[in-house]
Formats: C-alpha cells, structure tokens, sequence
C-alpha cells in the first residue's frame, strides 16, 4: 500500500493516518512510477 505524500494532498488527515500505521508516502508522479516498475 502508498499513499500521496502530504505536500499537495487535500486530505491531510488521511495522510497522517496512513503514515501512522507505516505506508510508503510519495507524490502521484512517485507512486505512477512505483506501479509501473512493480509490474513492468
């Protein structure tokens, strides 16, 4: 599981929480990358 870093998210809340429990943070163009190389 990833979740959109903070900078630029509009739920700031949801972010924390994600984080909390340990989720790999990173911006949408970040996450895009890490989904194509997982299943490139």
């Amino acid at each position: 599981m990833a979740g959109q870093a903070l900078e630029g998210c509009y739920d700031a809340t949801a972010v924390k929480l994600v984080a909390a429990g340990g989720v790999e943070l990173g911006t949408p163009a970040q996450l895009a990358e890490q989904l194509v190389a997982r299943w490139h």
